[in-house]
């Protein structure tokens, strides 16, 4: 089953509330499954970013790219958020791309809703699992992450990709062909990540799941609106794996 959303939809749902839907699951799964919520949140955001990494590879490989090129794991990211981020320049020294995250919206988000302490489940594996998910052999290295050291900021060393002018326009041809048609919006991004982390939930306690599900299902409606949250539960009927 595959949805498409209206551009209302787009414009309502941002990084604001993919961010705030993972902090209120996050929360309540520390709160409901105790000693077993970290590893929880690790195999179920490992999942979700995989699965945006499958995603990828499979519309890169019916659309010939090659998928052994970081240009093309760069091209074909699912998203896109004008603003709201601050990140240095490439490090000219170094021979792979390399780069601070020094904002992003969903630190923000995190920040401004209380749930600052709940950011790090996300950031300290995500964009791994996407990169693992588009091709195991790629490497990336997080030294530093915006939710535990705001200073330092989100500190991505992209290992397998060269610091050269050849990979950005590489990855420029690539997008222009795609223009954009690689792109889902945020209400679709923020029902994966709530099936996601609520079907791994279920599977390891679902009396507990049930819980998270409705306390977090009631914070959000409160921020957001009954009608954000229905929109939501729509959307997660969808096939996640569909390109």
């Amino acid at each position: 089953m595959t949805m498409e959303h209206s551009q209302e939809n787009a414009f309502l749902f941002g990084p604001k509330q993919h961010a705030v839907m993972f902090g209120l699951l996050a929360r309540e799964i520390c709160r409901h499954f105790g000693a077993n919520a970290d590893a929880l949140l690790l195999a179920a955001v490992e999942t979700y970013g995989e699965e945006r990494g499958r995603r990828m590879a499979a519309r890169c490989t019916k659309n010939g790219d090659p998928l052994d090129d970081m240009a093309s794991y760069f091209a074909y990211c699912e998203w896109s958020w004008p603003g709201e981020s601050i990140r240095t320049e490439n490090d000219p020294e170094c021979p792979h791309v390399s780069f601070r995250m020094l904002k992003c919206p969903w630190h923000t988000a995190w920040r401004e809703s209380g749930l600052e302490d709940f950011g790090v489940y996300y950031c300290r594996c995500v964009d791994r699992a996407i990169l693992r998910g588009f091709n195991p052999a790629f490497r990336l290295s997080l030294p530093s992450c915006l939710p535990q050291n705001p200073d330092a900021g989100c500190a991505f060393h992209w290992e397998s990709a060269e610091n050269a002018p050849a990979l950005t326009e590489r990855q420029q041809r690539i997008q222009r062909r795609l223009q954009g048609a690689q792109v889902k919006d945020f209400l679709y991004h923020t029902a994966h990540l709530y099936r996601t982390l609520l079907h791994c939930a279920r599977r390891q306690d679902p009396q507990a799941a049930a819980l998270v599900e409705a306390q977090a299902g009631r914070d959000f409606a409160r921020r957001f609106g009954e009608e954000a949250l229905r929109q939501v539960q729509e959307a997660a009927k969808a096939d996640f794996s569909a390109i």
